[in-house]
């Protein structure tokens, strides 16, 4: 999953910057919270949800969901799917992976 979207991402790029665009910067959306081994792994990085970080390729990065927890995701979507505040998605699909699978969130 992760090597496709890298090849994805720096085509891309690649494009934007042969265009004479300003860099673009991907949103990750990771979270400290997820779990102990990728809190540690986000740290290294030194992914922010305040501050761009650079990569060593020179790609640029932010998280700004970093410092959230599973329940202001949860809120999150449930007031997008509910209308109340505007976004790009009202996440049927999301909502509709998590209850087909049973997830516990």
């Amino acid at each position: 999953k992760v090597r496709p979207m890298d090849r994805l991402r720096r085509d891309l790029l690649s494009s934007l910057q042969e265009g004479g665009h300003p860099a673009p910067v991907t949103l990750l959306g990771t979270r400290f919270e997820e779990s102990p081994g990728r809190r540690e792994r986000m740290i290294e990085r030194g992914e922010r949800a305040d501050a761009v970080r650079e990569s060593p390729d020179g790609a640029l990065f932010l998280s700004p969901i970093a410092d959230w927890t599973s329940s202001d995701v949860w809120e999150y979507l449930g007031h997008a799917q509910a209308g109340e505040i505007q976004t790009y998605s009202t996440f049927e699909e999301t909502f509709r992976i998590y209850r087909d699978s049973g997830g516990s969130s």
